[in-house]
């Protein structure tokens, strides 16, 4: 039984977590307060960016005529819309009391673990290069969780 996703789909929900990703981390860089941590949204920054490319690539070598003929999966796109948020829904998330630097290490922990589940459901419907390359992106998801959890507990 398909997922009802094209893989193109699935690479666009995976680009979509990625961007999000990147704009929080951003916004968190520019007003912490602590320099380890702004460090460290940097670094975060910059590997949400470079999983974009990965995907972007990813999206350029998938042949366009694997269109799936199911409607979308209701699962997948509930368990997508955690991550992927509008430039508006982001505002009001990030605006809305995330005022000090633990606060956002909390955001920052919950984010990467709505990405792991994210990816972890994507993984099931991935195969070959897409699959190989997940793996590599959920492992560095899960060092990000390890190192925000790592900052929380010494905050």
């Amino acid at each position: 039984m398909g997922s009802g996703y094209s893989p193109q789909e699935l690479l666009h929900l995976a680009l979509g977590v990625e961007q999000s990703g990147r704009q929080v981390y951003e916004h968190f860089e520019k007003n912490a307060k602590n320099p380890e941590l702004k460090k460290t949204w940097a670094l975060l920054k910059e590997d949400e960016a470079e999983h974009s490319r990965v995907f972007q690539d990813l999206l350029r070598e998938v042949a366009p005529g694997q269109a799936a003929a199911a409607p979308p999966s209701p699962y997948l796109k509930a368990v997508a819309s955690s991550c992927i948020f509008s430039e508006s829904r982001l505002a009001r998330m990030v605006l809305k009391g995330l005022g000090s630097d633990s606060e956002a290490l909390e955001f920052g922990i919950f984010f990467e673990k709505e990405s792991i589940f994210t990816y972890i459901t994507l993984q099931e419907r991935l195969t070959g290069d897409a699959g190989r390359l997940l793996d590599r992106i959920i492992a560095e998801e899960k060092r990000h969780l390890i190192r925000l959890t790592g900052l929380l507990d010494r905050a």
